[in-house]
């Protein structure tokens, strides 16, 4: 019996994807420079109400352009596995691989989240911290339970 990409992920426990938090992002950046626009042709003797959008634009683009770096693209985790895909990477892996899960808090963009393998130097970057609704948890701590239950 063959499945579907989306059946196996609505088993998922947490499913991450890159795309949706771009999304608000850009959303952001094209509300800014429209707001720009529109106080620079009613207001053209006040320059700098827009100049100031603009530079808040021109650093949420910084920021959206910065969240480009991670390699993650989309992620399901699973039970007892865990499924990355993304630039250059396509890995699938047991939670007693993970060394650490860490959690840094980001200026802008909120809680980003690296996790570690044992076998690799550069961890893996997230940079949101889903919640699982109707587990109450999110991904974090959740990683956290289980780099716990499969260290004991």
């Amino acid at each position: 019996m063959e499945t579907s990409n989306s059946d196996v992920m609505s088993k998922a426990i947490f499913v991450y994807s890159i795309g949706r938090a771009w999304l608000v992002w850009v959303a952001c950046i094209v509300a800014l420079d429209l707001a720009a626009v529109y106080t620079l042709v009613v207001t053209p003797r006040e320059p700098s109400h827009p100049a100031f959008l603009i530079l808040i634009s021109l650093l949420l683009l910084t920021t959206v352009w910065r969240s480009a770096a991670p390699r993650v693209r989309r992620a399901a985790f699973y039970e007892s596995y865990a499924k990355l895909t993304g630039r250059g990477i396509q890995i699938e892996f047991d939670y007693p691989r993970i060394k650490s899960v860490s959690i840094k808090k980001s200026i802008l963009l909120g809680f980003r989240i690296e996790i570690l393998l044992a076998d690799q130097t550069k961890p893996y970057v997230f940079i949101r911290n889903p919640k699982n609704a109707a587990l109450g948890v999110n991904l974090y701590s959740w990683l956290v339970q289980k780099t716990a239950k499969a260290s004991l």
